[in-house]
């Protein structure tokens, strides 16, 4: 579309498309309050329903607002590739969106959006890289036997409903479309040349040897140039070599230069100690796998902290369960978790029904410190991937009231100016007390016991990493 005013035949024209191609009634339509939208003589024909977001509230409207976040994320990136300029933005955007057509999603049991509406998967073969070069056959009436049997041209896309490549001709800035193409994939040809190559170059284009162009002695950007330095007495050698007429034997191996110049810690660094684990205390230290002491001092703290600080960046907890499953403090942990789900009636085991789909959860694993620095326990937490949770099919609201800082720092600041007691409350198993409204599946997570594949958690009680987690156990 050029103009908004265009938005009415757009919409009249997907609903019949829609119940021509698909055999689909549009049921509703759900806008902003776009009076180009408005089109109550149009709805009421069709039986349509008119469905309106409030004002300043795109969230009601939240898949169309991702998609078109996503839509524009792959539109940005094709064209930072490509380098084309944005006058050519539609043509940018309906090659994000045919490819995004055909990518796997998550959300629909790893299908594309295109087997999903057509039952079959879709043909990829004629995937090209957006904005490469590429020459089209000219007409055989519009040439003579001394004419280019070719034109110089950039991939634009695909045209909808025709079998052929929309290209861009190079030389005449023509627009057309044509079946019989020749790629070159590696070559964009928008590509500018950085401002600080050191090689030689022509009108901002640099000439490639004959055996790195295409047969039509094509000029490309030092983007898909690889120069390699090559040392002064081997190109004295070479030169030698070529005076003498003597082949030159080829090499596959790239000479890279590296720097000898002298390397130093930065100047902000000069006042802190570097390496300061070591034996203290009549405490051995593990060293990790990055050293914090190369960006902090801990010369103020008492040995105590100190050893405390170095504990807590030593023990590492792990992130996969395959590398827990073998030691039995973590084992152990797991088993708690599991215990604790269990007693609070977390889930039960059932069969997935058709019409619906189990989100994904993985096990989180940390290690608690004392404050003198020593292991007071292992804990593993079952997470859910609540990312994969669908707004209006696994929950509805998420608000829920929090506290500020500024509300802590002015207690903690009463506290110690009347010099009162402080007491702290940790709820164990926080969530597990709140119930779920919604009707919300989980995959099985590793080390339950199932009675047979397949069977997925029906949730009852708002486990962690669910959308809805934090406003369902302030609720109840």
């Amino acid at each position: 579309m050029k103009l908004k005013s265009e938005t009415s035949k757009h919409v009249m024209d997907f609903v019949s498309f829609a119940e021509t191609q698909f055999n689909s009634k549009i049921k509703t339509i759900r806008s902003d309050n776009g009076k180009e939208f408005f089109l109550h003589d149009f709805y009421s024909k069709r039986g349509i329903t008119h469905q309106t977001s409030c004002v300043e509230t795109p969230q009601q409207n939240a898949i169309v607002e991702r998609k078109h976040q996503h839509i524009l994320g792959v539109a940005r990136a094709i064209i930072f590739q490509s380098h084309l300029p944005k006058c050519f933005c539609n043509y940018v955007i309906s090659h994000a969106i045919h490819l995004i057509n055909r990518q796997l999603i998550v959300i629909l049991s790893n299908h594309s959006p295109y087997e999903e509406l057509y039952q079959k998967l879709p043909n990829i073969k004629h995937l090209r890289v957006f904005g490469c070069l590429c020459f089209a056959s000219t007409f055989v009436s519009h040439r003579s036997k001394l004419d280019p049997r070719s034109r110089k041209c950039v991939f634009l896309g695909f045209k909808l409903g025709t079998k052929g490549y929309i290209l861009l001709d190079i030389i005449t800035n023509e627009i057309l479309i044509s079946r019989n193409v020749l790629f070159y994939e590696h070559i964009l040809p928008f590509t500018k040349i950085p401002e600080s190559t050191s090689h030689s170059h022509t009108n901002d284009t640099l000439i490639l040897p004959k055996h790195q162009l295409d047969p039509f002695n094509y000029t490309i950007s030092t983007s898909d140039f690889q120069s390699t330095h090559v040392p002064y007495d081997q190109v004295s050698q070479t030169d030698q070599q070529l005076s003498n007429n003597q082949s030159i034997p080829p090499s596959n191996d790239r000479i890279t230069r590296h720097s000898t110049r002298h390397r130093k810690p930065p100047t902000y660094l000069q006042d802190y100690h570097c390496s300061l684990l070591s034996k203290s205390s009549n405490q051995v230290f593990q060293a990790p796998k990055y050293h914090i002491s190369t960006h902090l001092s801990y010369d103020n703290l008492s040995s105590r902290h100190r050893f405390f600080s170095l504990s807590i960046s030593t023990n590492t907890a792990p992130t996969h369960y395959h590398e827990v499953i073998q030691h039995d403090c973590w084992k152990d942990a797991i088993q708690n978790e599991l215990t604790a789900l269990e007693k609070n009636n977390t889930w039960t085991l059932t069969n997935l029904p058709k019409d619906k789909h189990a989100i994904a959860c993985k096990w989180v694993f940390k290690i608690k410190h004392k404050a003198g620095g020593n292991i007071e326990r292992y804990k593993a937490r079952l997470v859910a991937k609540g990312y994969n949770q669908i707004e209006g099919v696994d929950y509805l609201d998420t608000f829920s009231p929090v506290i500020k800082m500024t509300t802590i720092r002015v207690i903690l600041s009463f506290t110690a100016i009347f010099n009162w007691h402080l007491h702290q409350l940790d709820v164990n198993t926080t969530f597990l007390h709140g119930d779920l409204n919604e009707e919300v599946y989980m995959k099985a997570p590793h080390g339950l016991n199932v009675q047979k594949s397949g069977m997925v958690c029906k949730l009852h009680k708002s486990v962690y990493g669910l959308k809805q987690s934090s406003r369902q156990w302030h609720k109840n």
